[in-house]
């Protein structure tokens, strides 16, 4: 027989079984240790399913393209256009963040 972690009342838990539920959250709990509530569980993984789909799309997207590259390239072309204010902002910003 399997045991419910979770009831909605006290009718729903077999006698014999009782003292080992807990009133909390708005029902009868299974007072046990390191067990996470499935529906948390399912939460997480869809979440997590989700982060991955979107992490594998951007670099779907930005493969083959190199960040370093790029931002020189831009720094050359802000340069050209006389946009010399851009690119020292943008270095003195990378330096603020390390």
């Amino acid at each position: 027989m399997a045991i419910n972690f979770k009831a909605k009342s006290k009718e729903e838990i077999p006698s014999e079984l009782q003292s080992l539920y807990v009133e909390r959250e708005g029902g009868f709990m299974l007072d046990v240790e390191g067990v996470v509530d499935k529906v948390k569980v399912e939460e997480v993984r869809s979440t997590n399913v989700a982060l991955l789909k979107e992490r594998d799309e951007l670099r779907k997207r930005f493969d083959g393209i190199d960040p370093d590259e790029a931002r020189k390239l831009f720094e050359k072309q802000a340069l050209q256009a006389g946009e010399i204010d851009k690119v020292v902002e943008g270095r003195v910003r990378v330096l603020k963040v390390i």
